[in-house]
């Protein structure tokens, strides 16, 4: 089973500065490096939702920037637009990405982005919804193996009948519709079996 816990930015922003002095400082130090309020508010629902699953314990980071937790569960985090979220799974490694439809040169953008395999099954319907689609499968894949895209994201495939991946062992993948205008994609190390929870507020004490 894997967790996937969204805050909405706008409904945090009201309780900005509560919420902010609930963060450890660290994370409180880093949100206010940002400049721009929207950045800020994604800082601090990021920090919030990790938090309040580990509890007393450091949250820790790879040399790649993925965060984790010694003893688990596995967790990783991503955000977009006016929304992040959180994925948690007990027993296995996961991956999650968020990306805000948008409007930019997919034909271009998807001949360094995809796979040879991915482009040409983004041609039978390119445009946005399918870009991000694919992207977010990409994305959601390189978080979980821990990498980053270190690894350049045109030399592997996610399409379920043409795998070309890094390390050979095949994951369970699966793109989420639950936010409208946004694509989101989950990858783990075990089936997909998610739980979607819209978090309410005040955010830590539920």
């Amino acid at each position: 089973m894997q967790n996937i816990y969204i805050v909405d930015i706008r409904r945090l922003a009201p309780f900005f500065d509560s919420c902010a002095a609930l963060l450890k400082p660290e994370r409180r130090e880093r949100m206010l490096s940002y400049r721009f309020m929207d950045s800020r508010l994604r800082c601090l629902a990021g920090g919030l939702l990790m938090e309040k699953i580990a509890g007393e314990r450091e949250i820790q980071y790879t040399r790649n920037g993925k965060p984790f937790l010694h003893g688990g569960p596995y967790i990783n985090l991503s955000h977009s637009g006016d929304f992040v979220c959180l994925a948690v799974c007990v027993s296995a490694e996961v991956g999650i990405d968020l990306e805000l439809h948008n409007d930019k040169n997919f034909i271009t953008l998807g001949k360094t982005a995809f796979h040879p395999a991915e482009y040409d099954f983004f041609l039978q319907e390119p445009g946005k919804v399918r870009f991000h689609d694919l992207w977010t499968l990409k994305e959601s894949y390189v978080k979980m193996i821990g990498s980053g895209f270190s690894i350049m994201p045109a030399s592997f495939c996610v399409l379920p009948d043409k795998w070309v991946l890094p390390d050979n062992e095949i994951p369970f993948m699966k793109n989420l519709y639950h936010i409208s205008g946004y694509s989101m994609a989950i990858c783990a190390r075990e089936p997909i079996e998610e739980y979607i929870v819209d978090m309410p507020f005040p955010l830590m004490q539920q």
